[in-house]
């Protein structure tokens, strides 16, 4: 059985759509666990009219005020791993459109994973159809439009930026036990899944995009298009006039890093330690020991471009 989990927001404009593809799904065995954190609008009787028909399919989580979406999270995968049917969570976002294949795509990719990697945690990825509010194409990859490689997802590339969107991913009940609860200092949680992945399990992915990645006024992160002239334009004014100091800069970064050493810190490799801790400290370095240690751990950004970037920076 595949469990969805679904934190709502304020979804009305956009969740019937969602809804409907998942009805459209070709691969059927699967239940959808949603939590409202405190809508203000139709959300909730959308989703209820919605499954009038298949109740069996639907879990409403009890909620009672907004704890955002980390916490919200928190919940709604401690409801799913009570259930006896978890093996697989996908998360979902309420304002995408998944295409008909999307969790026989995901799943088939995780059972080939399971092949290579027993009990240990795991994690698959897809690409994603970058479109805007009206669904109209603005990239059909993302991975393509924010210059982003699914290769470099070992803890040295993910401490800078993750390589696995939410929305298109599948976990099993492995990684869910020891990811969550999600900490605080976690900029998100399915950042925090990959890093979890790559320290103590394994990952894979598909570069076929199997949903349609709607960008609005109101993402909670979104698409950002990389182009090699902004990195460089941001680079030049931090260090002509040192308005933005890159280590600030990666403030949330280096917090989301000290969590996860503190939450593992029992069960981390030396190396995986050492890693951390560089990153966490690293204004405690040399200007040499920092690129060298940067180059040495592949704790580096995606591409020539932004790694020349980086290390002017640091």
């Amino acid at each position: 059985m595949v469990l969805i989990v679904l934190s709502t927001y304020n979804g009305a404009a956009y969740l019937r759509e969602f809804l409907h593809s998942l009805q459209q799904q070709s691969y059927c065995e699967w239940r959808l666990l949603i939590r409202d954190d405190g809508s203000q609008d139709a959300t909730l009787d959308i989703v209820k009219d919605f499954f009038s028909d298949h109740l069996e399919q639907l879990c409403i989580i009890p909620s009672h005020h907004n704890v955002g979406v980390r916490e919200s999270f928190n919940r709604l995968v401690e409801a799913a791993l009570q259930m006896p049917e978890c093996e697989y969570v996908m998360f979902a976002d309420q304002d995408d459109v998944w295409k008909p294949d999307k969790i026989a795509q995901t799943l088939n990719l995780m059972r080939h994973l399971e092949l290579r990697h027993t009990a240990v945690p795991l994690l698959v990825h897809t690409d994603l159809h970058v479109c805007d509010a009206d669904l109209n194409s603005i990239d059909p990859s993302l991975w393509h439009y924010e210059k982003n490689d699914p290769n470099k997802c070992t803890l040295g590339y993910l401490l800078y930026q993750n390589t696995a969107t939410g929305c298109s991913m599948m976990v099993n009940k492995s990684l869910l036990e020891q990811a969550f609860p999600v900490p605080e200092g976690a900029i998100m949680h399915d950042w925090w899944c990959s890093m979890v992945a790559a320290v103590f399990g394994a990952s894979d992915f598909t570069a076929e995009a199997t949903l349609y990645y709607r960008q609005h006024s109101s993402n909670t992160i979104g698409a950002k298009e990389h182009k090699p002239y902004d990195i460089f334009k941001k680079t030049a004014n931090m260090l002509l006039w040192r308005n933005a100091p890159y280590l600030e800069h990666l403030e949330p970064n280096r917090k989301q890093a000290y969590a996860f050493l503190e939450y593992f810190d029992d069960v981390l490799t030396p190396h995986h330690k050492e890693l951390l801790h560089f990153f966490c400290n690293m204004e405690q370095y040399s200007w040499f020991q920092k690129r060298r240690q940067s180059i040495r751990f592949q704790c580096l950004r995606q591409g020539w471009i932004q790694n020349i970037s980086l290390l002017l920076r640091v």
